[in-house]
């Protein structure tokens, strides 16, 4: 399933959680959390100096199915699951760059249109990306993104 666009300050039904708790077969409850969008700036790498809206952590990224594809014809469904927990939403520009966060090393990334990883940083939260902290791949600070949310939280 390619991702659909959710509107601007969509609430989206997540599921309270703790870090040590997540597990892929945890059952929503029906309480909502405002998600904001993304304003990304300040990256050496133009195309992702952009705005990125919220996705619902059940689909999967354009990026991210083409990554699968170029990298021996994977199927992206089975590889998404194992990555995410299935409850934090994703974040996507116009252009399908993606923001997420990875479970298993338990840090959000940057990728670009193509699935390739750009930056990445530490979590200060499972369900929204640090707005400062990042660095690329090769751990240099030079040329990294800062974020801001647009939408409210409260």
């Amino acid at each position: 399933m390619i991702a659909t666009p959710l509107p601007s300050s969509t609430t989206l039904s997540i599921p309270k959680f703790d870090i040590a708790t997540v597990q892929l077969e945890h059952k929503p409850s029906t309480d909502t959390l405002e998600v904001p969008t993304i304003k990304l700036t300040t990256s050496s790498i133009k195309s992702l100096n952009t705005i990125y809206h919220p996705r619902n952590a059940h689909d999967i990224p354009r990026g991210f199915s083409r990554m699968c594809n170029k990298s021996g014809g994977y199927a992206p469904r089975p590889i998404w699951n194992e990555l995410t927990n299935k409850i934090t939403p994703w974040f996507e520009s116009n252009n399908y760059e993606y923001i997420y966060f990875n479970c298993h090393d338990r840090l959000w990334y940057v990728d670009n249109s193509m699935g390739m990883g750009c930056y990445l940083s530490k979590p200060e939260s499972l369900l929204l990306p640090p707005l400062n902290g990042w660095v690329d791949l090769t751990g240099r600070r030079s040329g990294a993104p800062k974020m801001e949310f647009l939408d409210s939280l409260e």
